[in-house]
């Protein structure tokens, strides 16, 4: 999901353990081991964000996938680090995955504008050019655009530079496909959202799924099956081109 692991550099994890164990008043190996495991969850639980947090001040993970030279020799979210497994790789982002963290509500211009300036600080006047914000309309569809935008630029950028570097195949894909409503509540293709028509489990959860919703899930199951046998997501009648320098596609999975 996305081009990154969220890595800790092995100095931030032993600081991590540290704080764990001291949270947990424990003064050994020994000590942290007999601790029964609901309470080491407990105790690196991290609530889900409410909209409009801003994600840079958020808490750190706890327990992450560490770059310590050794188990993982270099953080897979550069580009540019070695492969070590030469293996192709499938990539991407749900339309609607980022914008949930940049709305709080309804907002005004002026409010738009201070949140703009914020998270991209140098490149915010040239943001507010190209991101109208006169309405609350306006903001609204702006604000997906933004993160519609940053997304897709950050998954091209990087499997351009990973295919440059490594001679491996990427499949990149932005799923927008929208998680059916509940009482007349939507958030869209949010984070996961695919996840159930990965595993053709629709149904659950008192929302309702239609014709549309199962053919979508073969779709996606069709994909990442043919991926996983041959290295390459296409089916019979729906090519799906691996990226290359002069071919930065990316697939559109949905309705």
């Amino acid at each position: 999901s996305g081009m990154g692991l969220g890595t800790v550099r092995l100095e931030q994890a032993e600081k991590n353990g540290a704080n764990l164990a001291a949270r947990l008043n424990a003064t050994s190996a020994a000590q942290l081991r007999a601790i029964p495991a609901e309470q080491v969850q407990a105790a690196t639980k991290i609530a889900p964000p409410a909209a409009g947090t801003d994600v840079t001040a958020m808490p750190p993970i706890w327990v992450a996938p560490n770059v310590d030279g050794v188990v993982m020799v270099a953080d897979p979210g550069d580009p540019s680090n070695k492969v070590v497994s030469s293996v192709p790789l499938l990539t991407g982002y749900n339309a609607d995955e980022a914008a949930f963290f940049m709305r709080a509500g309804p907002m005004s211009s002026e409010q738009f504008e201070a949140m703009v300036r914020k998270r991209y600080r140098a490149s915010a006047d040239q943001l507010l050019k190209h991101y109208s914000h006169a309405t609350a309309q306006e903001i609204d569809r702006s604000i997906g655009e933004i993160a519609r935008d940053a997304m897709i630029f950050n998954l091209m950028n990087w499997a351009e530079k990973r295919t440059q570097a490594s001679g491996v195949h990427v499949y990149t894909y932005v799923y927008d496909h929208p998680y059916p409503s509940i009482n007349g509540q939507s958030f869209g293709s949010f984070h996961t959202a695919e996840v159930p028509y990965v595993f053709g489990a629709l149904g659950a959860g008192g929302r309702t799924f239609t014709a549309k919703d199962r053919e979508v899930s073969r779709q996606l199951q069709d994909s990442w099956i043919a991926f996983m046998k041959t290295g390459d997501p296409s089916v019979p009648g729906r090519k799906w081109p691996a990226v290359t320098n002069d071919h930065p596609k990316v697939m559109g999975i949905g309705a």
